[in-house]
């Protein structure tokens, strides 16, 4: 897995092999002061997925790991935000996704086979950051062909 972290950023992600937040659980943790720990993340350990983190945070999730063309494969694009997000009993912010080829509500704890929907579908990052949905992306096959994890925050893009 290729990690491209911004500087400064604060988020956990708990990572599941299976759907609806079952199988194998691998937690990173990624600090303000340059450090991730915990466990490596596998494409195969990614079914589904809980960010806890600042509002702002985005979460990208791609299929390729080329620069250029990365857009034209299969991506999610995961905004933690004040209109599309729970709090913890910590006061912290967090969604989850139980299927990461399907839209569920920002704080589902399983996803519905009878209502499957798919998230917002766009052609660009930009063009899904300017819908104010707090999910998008290419559809296609994800679960379990992740090769990117892109953390940054809305106001502070990642730049290599």
């Amino acid at each position: 897995m290729i990690w491209k972290i911004a500087p400064r950023m604060r988020c956990d992600i708990q990572a599941f092999s299976g759907l609806n937040f079952s199988g194998r659980r691998s937690l990173v943790e990624i600090h303000p002061v340059g450090g991730r720990q915990g466990a490596e993340i596998e494409p195969g350990d990614l079914g589904s997925v809980g960010i806890v983190a600042d509002p702002g945070t985005r979460v990208l999730l791609r299929t390729s790991e080329l620069d250029d063309g990365w857009e034209e494969r299969p991506w999610r694009c995961i905004l933690v935000d004040e209109k599309h997000c729970y709090r913890l009993k910590d006061g912290r912010t967090a969604v989850r996704v139980p299927d990461l080829d399907w839209l569920d509500e920002p704080d589902a704890r399983r996803c519905d086979p009878d209502f499957q929907a798919s998230f917002l579908p766009v052609d660009t990052l930009e063009e899904g950051m300017a819908s104010g949905e707090w999910t998008f992306g290419r559809p296609g096959t994800l679960r379990g062909r992740v090769r990117v994890i892109v953390v940054d925050r809305v106001d502070r893009p990642y730049q290599d």
